[in-house]
């Protein structure tokens, strides 16, 4: 009888294991799993913190733009010091000065053409009008720049423009008589 009793507290034993174990499976699953949502709503918090941050800050940012503007049209060492302190506030919420280098980078420069002098290649800055900025890498307003431009025939230009005036004519006269033609087709 002692065998048969043995054998039972076995099977016992083992359902009462593979419940357990079963069940620390699922915990286990379950618990990363909870890390992985964690984890993706800490990432959605630091977007939407980051972008509350801009909308309140880009206002003032702005302002501090348009006056570090006015100070580096000033040029005196005063206004200088006064510009790098302001662009060190920007710098301790997200913003950043955009380098200018010697070719133009239209993802993050405005160019204002200049004709080409002898030496210049053609796309060459050649002039610094106003600084840039980056929020968190992301453009907010683009740096003003002079740019090299190849010198263009002031006949040939008026010539080429005429020309795309008069396409553009030709164009809107078909679209407008295609038109008509299905206006007139749809009547009854």
């Amino acid at each position: 009888m002692e065998g048969g009793e043995t054998g039972g507290d076995e099977e016992s034993i083992g359902r009462k294991l593979d419940y357990l174990t079963d069940l620390f499976v699922r915990r286990l699953a379950q618990s990363k799993e909870s890390a992985r949502a964690f984890d993706a709503l800490y990432a959605e918090l630091k977007v939407a913190r980051a972008t509350i941050d801009g909308m309140l800050l880009m206002p003032l940012a702005r302002r501090m733009f348009m006056l570090i503007d006015r100070l580096d049209q000033e040029g005196t060492d005063f206004a200088e010091t006064v510009c790098d302190e302001l662009a060190e506030m920007l710098h301790l919420h997200g913003f950043s000065q955009i380098i200018v280098a010697s070719e133009f980078d239209p993802a993050t420069q405005e160019a204002v053409a200049v004709p080409v002098r002898p030496g210049d290649r053609d796309g060459q800055i050649v002039g610094f009008l106003r600084r840039g900025w980056l929020y968190n890498g992301t453009l907010v307003r683009p740096a003003l720049v002079e740019v090299t431009t190849p010198a263009v025939d002031a006949s040939t230009a008026s010539s080429s423009r005429r020309a795309a005036a008069m396409d553009a004519i030709g164009e809107a006269s078909q679209k407008s008589s295609e038109d008509a033609a299905c206006a007139a087709e749809a009547e009854p």
